[in-house]
């Protein structure tokens, strides 16, 4: 059954938002009889419309208004009206900004103008699908993140929704970076990028306070998304050590994984940093890899495609195969902290040097996390693990403090 032999009540609502009148009559006409439209002029009136008259299964949005251009009008969309699909018309001229929102979760997709009436209602069609979809997703979320531990500050998970959405589009979040050192050497090697929420009222806030949440709700995608775009920006300024190119790696979530999009925004990440693949590593824990291991396993080797190093996070403390792990692109593992911090007891060092052993035995590089004292690094580095991060050798600090430590003599450790 077509839209056209729906009634009124039952089609579909969309949202079309363009400072020009002429545009909205064509547009319109198109989607006459198929769809229930509403017009806005401007950014600020599709905003009070998506909240007074939602809801919307799509709002389509020029890219070029005086008041308000469509990207910054679709972000806010994003946050009024979070199961509303939005589309951007955009010029040649702006592609790259189009692009760029579509990279950031902004945009479902962008249509070049002038757009063929075939080609949009494909696009909307296909949009329709994506609402019916993205409100069945947010009732299976919204029922587990009442189990969800909320930030400190807030009551309720609209109002955690309310504050991260907010927190993404006024730029509150940071990112930190914890030194990963050469346990042969003490040089530092690379860095690990860890989020933080600058929050105006309750200062720096821990990413165990939030990162649940936004685990349960969605909103890691474009968290995440903006981290990578961040990170990479700020690594490609770091200093070679002895003419080799200190590594950058970025923690990914499972969601991240299951979007089929997710290489596609880490090469558009990289581009715009500019920052060579090679000096990239992207860690996912072990319990990801059970989630949907065929999934998981085609993200992976797409990435790897790109160039970047793929590391297994708290290795030891999941499930995962031998043969899984076998089959699947990985460069490295990280051995959990849980068996660094009760070095050098034997339990502990049996198990880690069944790690290195086993990451030796399949051509993987050992990172150990947690180190803290002088006697954990020795017995690591006398088990073979060439590589380590935890307090001994710094604690994660801003991105102006992380170059300062570079500069240093020694690289600061």
């Amino acid at each position: 059954m077509t839209n056209a032999g729906l009634t009124e009540l039952e089609r579909p609502r969309i949202l079309l938002v363009d400072d020009e009148p002429a545009i909205l009559a064509g547009l319109r006409r198109q989607l006459r009889g198929r769809y229930d439209v509403v017009t806005a002029t401007d950014g600020p009136a599709g905003l009070e419309l998506l909240q007074t008259q939602g809801p919307f299964a799509a709002v389509v949005s020029d890219m070029r208004m005086p008041v308000m251009d469509g990207a910054t009008f679709l972000a806010g969309a994003r946050a009024a009206a979070r199961d509303t699909v939005r589309i951007l018309l955009t010029g040649q001229a702006d592609i790259d900004a189009a692009v760029a929102a579509v990279n950031r979760g902004q945009v479902f997709r962008f249509l070049s103008k002038p757009c063929p009436a075939e080609v949009l209602h494909e696009c909307l069609t296909a949009a329709v699908e994506e609402h019916h979809l993205n409100r069945a997703r947010t009732t299976i979320v919204d029922q587990a993140t009442r189990d969800t531990a909320l930030p400190g500050f807030v009551e309720s998970p609209d109002e955690a929704t309310a504050a991260l959405e907010y927190a993404i589009a006024a730029g509150q979040f940071v990112v930190w970076y914890q030194p990963v050192v050469d346990l042969n050497t003490g040089q530092v090697v690379g860095a690990e990028a860890l989020i933080r929420w600058q929050h105006p009222e309750h200062g720096v806030i821990s990413p165990d306070e939030f990162i649940p949440f936004a685990e349960q709700s969605g909103l890691i995608v474009p968290i995440g998304t903006w981290v990578l775009e961040r990170a990479f920006q700020d690594a490609l300024g770091w200093p070679s050590v002895d003419g080799v190119a200190r590594f950058l790696a970025v923690n990914v979530s499972g969601h991240q994984l299951h979007d089929p999009d997710f290489a596609g925004h880490v090469a558009a990440a990289l581009r715009a940093g500019g920052l060579p693949p090679g000096r990239v590593k992207l860690e996912i824990t072990e319990s990801t890899l059970l989630e949907d291991p065929r999934q998981i396993g085609q993200t992976l080797s797409e990435l790897r495609r790109l160039g970047v190093a793929i590391s297994i996070d708290d290795f030891g403390t999941g499930y995962s195969s031998l043969s899984s792990i076998q089959t699947l692109p990985i460069d490295e593992f990280k051995i959990d902290r849980s068996f660094v911090e009760s070095l050098p007891t034997v339990t502990s060092a049996a198990v880690a040097e069944t790690i290195v052993r086993l990451g030796h035995t399949l051509g993987l590089d050992i990172v150990a996390e947690g180190i803290e004292t002088k006697v954990q690094w020795d017995a690591l580095r006398n088990l073979g693990c060439h590589l380590g991060q935890g307090f001994l050798f710094g604690r994660p600090m801003d991105a102006e403090k992380f170059s300062e430590l570079l500069r240093e003599p020694g690289h600061g450790v």
